[in-house]
């Protein structure tokens, strides 16, 4: 049996859906609110962001921005691949954000 362009978009979508559902609403059930409004000034850029960047975007102090950078390390829903940056640990994270709450990106 070949496969048929139609059937492997089928079945990428229904893996991306489980993945959604089983991974990350699992991951974001126990986030708060403003856990989830980190994430989401996170989102806005396509890969790592900067401390200072998220905390603009939230009008938070750095020491703020600093409590729940480390919240969120801590949850395993972020990580610092740098000094002062921080990224998603979860692959899809990002694009779900954007699915559930778009915002205006940068």
């Amino acid at each position: 049996m070949a496969l048929e362009e139609k059937n492997v978009l089928q079945a990428i979508d229904a893996a991306i859906r489980r993945h959604e559902t089983t991974v990350i609403e699992a991951a974001l059930s126990t986030a708060s609110d403003k856990d989830k409004d980190f994430l989401r000034a996170m989102a806005e850029d396509d890969g790592p962001v900067t401390a200072g960047d998220i905390g603009k975007r939230l009008d938070a102090k750095s020491n703020v921005v600093a409590n729940y950078r480390a919240r969120l390390i801590a949850a395993g829903l972020s990580e610092a691949p740098a000094y002062g940056k921080g990224d998603f640990t979860i692959p899809g994270l990002r694009e779900h954000l954007h699915k559930i709450n778009p915002r205006e990106r940068n």
